[in-house]
């Protein structure tokens, strides 16, 4: 038997992730996270339903959007870049950028 992990609920939520009651919960926790989350924390305070992909969030999207890429470009984050650079130098299109490109170990759950 492996030794028990300090965090017992997050022992608990592993050994019951079958369960129906739990299932929801295991995948909101251990899961890769979808690219991007919005949450209505006034109706959702638990961030328990991303309206990221829905139309109820695509202007609150769009709106925030637009001001991430204007502050990114304003104190020359390497993440707003454009062109080559935008790719980590490598000058492809559609190639990712060093962070964007490490591998997933959470997948064998």
């Amino acid at each position: 038997m492996p030794p028990p992990s300090v965090l017992p609920s997050k022992d608990l939520i592993l050994e019951r992730r079958a369960e129906p009651a739990v299932a929801r919960l295991f995948r909101l926790a251990f899961e890769r996270r979808p690219a991007e989350e919005l949450y209505d924390l006034a109706r959702d305070p638990g961030c328990l339903e991303n309206i990221a992909a829905s139309a109820e969030g695509a202007a609150a999207k769009e709106r925030l959007r637009s001001r991430l890429e204007r502050w990114m470009r304003e104190t020359g984050d390497p993440g707003a870049a454009e062109g080559p650079e935008a790719a980590g130098g490598e000058g492809e299109p559609g190639a990712l950028a060093p962070w964007d490109s490490y591998p997933y170990f959470g997948s064998g759950l």
